[in-house]
C-alpha cells in the first residue's frame, strides 16, 4: 500500500510540473496528451504527463530533446531500457539506472524535429531488478509505456522565431505573404527570381520580381545600375564610338613610333659597326709600319703604342729571366756547375792580367 500512494504522489507532483512547462508556449501545438494508466504492482513504471521536450519554441529542422522520468518505488534497485517512437517508428533508445525507494529518474534521447503531426511516446522494453554481488531479476513496470503526446510542428523560414502559421511575413522580405501570393511571387523566398535584389527591392525599383533581368539588357537586376532601363548603358553610343575610334588612332601612332625608334636603333646600330671597323683596321695599319700618322691623335696613339710595346719586351725578358733563375735554383747540380765555371772564368782573367802587369814591372826595373 505504501507503494502504491508513493507512486501516485509522484505522479501527480510531476504531472502538474510537466503540464505547466507545456503552457509556456511550444511551436508545435499539442494537439492531445494521452497519459499512461499505472499498474501500480511492480512499484516501477512511468508517472503521468510524462514526455517533455528539452525547449520551447521549437521548429522543424531544430535538435532538441524529448524526456521522460520512470519512479522506482520498489525497495531494490533496477536497471532498463526504454525506447522513444514517434508516430510508431522507433526513433531512438536509451538505458536507465533507478535506485531503490521511491527514485525517480529522468532519461532522454536526441531528435531533429520535422514538420507535421507527430505521436510521441515511450515504451520500456527492458527491466531488471539489479542485486547485491551484480545479480539481476527481470520483473514487469507497473506501466510499459509513457503517455502520448500528439503535438503539429511548423516550419520557420525566416528564423525569426515565429512559425510561418502566425507569421504575416515569412521570408521577411518586407512584403506580406498575402501581398506576395497575390503578386505571383514565393512568400517563401525573399528573392523570388534570384537575381540579387528581394522582392520588396524590385517593387521599388520597378522592376519584375519574376525576372531576373527586367530590362532585358543583359545584366542580373541585383548587377545592374538602372534594371529598369534597357538603354543606361547605351544613352551615348556615338561617344563611346569616338573613344574607340581615337583608341585605334592612339594605337596605330604608337605602333609608328615604335617602328621608327627600331629603325633607328639598327641603323645607328650599323653605322657605328662601319666606323669601329674603319678605326680598328686604321689602327694595325699604324702598329704594322705600313700607314704614316696624319692627326696628332694618331700619333700620340702610335706612340702609347710603341711605349707598351718596348714595356711588353722588358716584361718578357724579365720573365724569361725568373723563369731561368727558376729552373737553376730547383736544379741544384746546374747551378754548381754554373758557379765553378764562373769562378774559373774570374781566376782565368786574373792569372793573365797578373802576368801582363808582372811583365810591365820587370821592364821597369
Amino acid at each position: 500500500m505504501k507503494k502504491v500512494l508513493l507512486f501516485l504522489i509522484f505522479s501527480l507532483i510531476f504531472s502538474g510540473q510537466v503540464f505547466a512547462q507545456s503552457q509556456l508556449g511550444l511551436p508545435a501545438r499539442v494537439l492531445t496528451v494521452n497519459a499512461a494508466q499505472a499498474d501500480v504492482q511492480a512499484g516501477v513504471g512511468f508517472i503521468q504527463g510524462n514526455i517533455w521536450f528539452s525547449k520551447s519554441p521549437f521548429f522543424a529542422g531544430d535538435n532538441i530533446r524529448i524526456y521522460t522520468a520512470i519512479l522506482n518505488s520498489e525497495d531494490e534497485d533496477v536497471i532498463g531500457t526504454i525506447d522513444f517512437f514517434d508516430n510508431g517508428t522507433k526513433i531512438g533508445t536509451t538505458d536507465f539506472q533507478a535506485a531503490q525507494g521511491a527514485s525517480l529518474e529522468q532519461v532522454w534521447i536526441d531528435w531533429t524535429a520535422s514538420e507535421g503531426e507527430h505521436n510521441i511516446y515511450a515504451q520500456i522494453s527492458q527491466l531488471k531488478l539489479s542485486l547485491p554481488g551484480g545479480e539481476t531479476k527481470s520483473i514487469e513496470p507497473s506501466s510499459t509505456k509513457s503517455g502520448e503526446v500528439v503535438i503539429e510542428i511548423d516550419l520557420d523560414t525566416d528564423k525569426d522565431g515565429i512559425g510561418n502559421r502566425e507569421d504575416k511575413d515569412d521570408d521577411n522580405d518586407g512584403l506580406s505573404d498575402e501581398e506576395e501570393r497575390a503578386m505571383g511571387t514565393n512568400p517563401l523566398e525573399a528573392d523570388s527570381d534570384g537575381d540579387g535584389l528581394s522582392d520588396k527591392e524590385e517593387m521599388e525599383k520597378s522592376t519584375n520580381p519574376l525576372d531576373k533581368d527586367s530590362d532585358n539588357d543583359g545584366i542580373l537586376d541585383g548587377e545592374d545600375e538602372n534594371p529598369a532601363s534597357k538603354n543606361e548603358n547605351t544613352e551615348e553610343p556615338a561617344q563611346e564610338e569616338a573613344i574607340q575610334e581615337k583608341a585605334k588612332e592612339i594605337a596605330k601612332d604608337t605602333a609608328l613610333e615604335t617602328k621608327n625608334t627600331i629603325d633607328k636603333f639598327a641603323t645607328y646600330q650599323s653605322t657605328g659597326l662601319a666606323e669601329e671597323k674603319t678605326r680598328t683596321k686604321r689602327k694595325l695599319e699604324l702598329i704594322r709600319g705600313t700607314a704614316k700618322p696624319e692627326t696628332e691623335e694618331e700619333q700620340k696613339y702610335l706612340d702609347e703604342n710603341q711605349k707598351y710595346k718596348n714595356k711588353g719586351v722588358f716584361l718578357r725578358s724579365y720573365l724569361i729571366l725568373l723563369s731561368l733563375l727558376e729552373a737553376l735554383f730547383k736544379f741544384k747540380p746546374v747551378l754548381y756547375v754554373l758557379l765553378l765555371l764562373i769562378i774559373w772564368k774570374l781566376l782565368h782573367w786574373l792569372f793573365k792580367w797578373l802576368r801582363r802587369n808582372k811583365g810591365s814591372y820587370d821592364e821597369e826595373g
